[in-house]
């Protein structure tokens, strides 16, 4: 076909379908505009949702409590798990340790300003928690103590971890064994050795706890095996002659309503209480598996100074359950339920107390489980 063939044949093409192919050409046009509107929205949404979700996991986390265990009076320690091994017939000299665990702790630092202390004086670590608004601070490896530098030891399978506590010298009993102790430096990514002497302490059964004097030194320091378990009450409290050396602070019963919250603290009571009414029975069994369901009653404030602990717990449920965290590590113990019972109401009714509510206030323009504000309202003696 030649070219003046292919004129004449256009030309032949009458009007009608040409308005024909020109409304279906508008008709693919507008269903083209209509997919890619569909598409846009597509895209739109997906990007909404990922945003969604990525708010969702940032407030998840932020909601969730920095927990640290409080060592002494300087500072905190966070602790990292470790796993619980089982000791050997015998005591193992000379035996290296595994490498510690990074121990975290804040320490009184001279008057200076922000800036020079964050530039002198520590590094500031960022808290994984940002609604906590607080920084953990991680002194420098000079600035620690020598039981915080070397905060691990190892002796006959037993890893044993610094209470960062000094122990008298009176107190440290029988020379156990030599240990070469090893620490680490985070910032200069350095390793250090130490040799050390291990003492049992006194009338303290040594796979509890020890006592660490390092060479060149006359100090004593607390090291605690936190993954001792005892079979029994009677177990826990021979090893570490807690009728001597626990003390009870004050007790404290926690009660909550739709809108007061309040605090029970009875600072004054017997603590032979404790001892004939509650834990009078040594030989009921140790229940570390047993799964806490959160329904504690009474709590009771301890310490142990021989050891480096304040202010832990001991708590008692309705259940008749007695679970604490000595040695830093759970353990429950059933005592039975009357036996509990008998002992809450003995408190209650016998010893003085101070009362404390505080009146939940809820904001209207936001659900209660988000925003919620708190006035102390009235505070009584009897």
């Amino acid at each position: 076909m030649n070219k003046k063939e292919i004129v004449t044949l256009l030309d032949s093409i009458g009007d009608a379908f040409v308005e024909e192919a020109a409304v279906v050409r508008k008709k693919k046009q507008r269903k083209r505009f209509y997919f890619n509107m569909a598409a846009c929205f597509c895209l739109l949404f997906a990007v909404g949702m990922l945003l969604l979700q990525r708010h969702n996991t940032d407030s998840v986390l932020t909601d969730i409590p920095s927990a640290t265990t409080v060592t002494d009076s300087s500072g905190y320690r966070v602790d990292s798990a470790t796993q619980p091994v089982q000791p050997t017939s015998a005591i193992q000299q000379n035996t290296p340790t595994v490498q510690p665990s990074a121990v975290l702790t804040t320490q009184p630092i001279a008057t200076q300003t922000p800036q020079e202390t964050a530039a002198e004086n520590v590094t500031q670590i960022e808290n994984v928690f940002p609604e906590n608004g607080a920084a953990m601070l991680l002194p420098k490896w000079n600035e620690q103590s020598i039981s915080q530098q070397f905060a691990e030891c190892s002796i006959d399978g037993i890893i044993y971890r610094s209470q960062v506590t000094p122990l008298a010298t009176e107190k440290a009993g029988t020379y156990l064994c030599d240990v070469t102790m090893e620490g680490y430096d985070i910032y200069e990514d350095k390793y250090y050795t130490k040799q050390a002497l291990v003492y049992t302490i006194k009338d303290i059964l040594w796979e509890c706890a020890v006592a660490v004097r390092f060479e060149d030194a006359q100090e004593y320091y607390v090291y605690i095996n936190t993954w001792y378990k005892p079979q029994t009450l009677g177990e826990l409290v021979e090893a570490l002659q807690l009728t001597d050396t626990l003390l009870f602070r004050e007790a404290y019963i926690y009660r909550y309503t739709q809108d007061f919250n309040t605090t029970v603290v009875f600072s004054d009571f017997d603590d032979s209480l404790v001892w004939t009414m509650l834990l009078d029975d040594l030989s009921v069994q140790n229940n570390p598996d047993f799964i806490d369901t959160g329904d504690r009653y009474l709590y009771l404030s301890v310490d142990i100074p021989l050891l480096g602990y304040k202010n832990i717990s001991m708590c008692v449920t309705k259940e008749g359950y007695v679970t604490t965290n000595i040695l830093s590590t759970y353990k429950c113990f059933y005592v039975g339920k009357e036996k509990a019972q008998e002992f809450i109401n003995t408190i209650e009714k016998t010893c003085p107390y101070v009362e404390e509510q505080v009146r939940v206030q809820y904001f209207a323009a936001n659900p209660p489980e988000q925003d919620v504000g708190y006035e102390v309202v009235m505070t009584s003696e009897p």
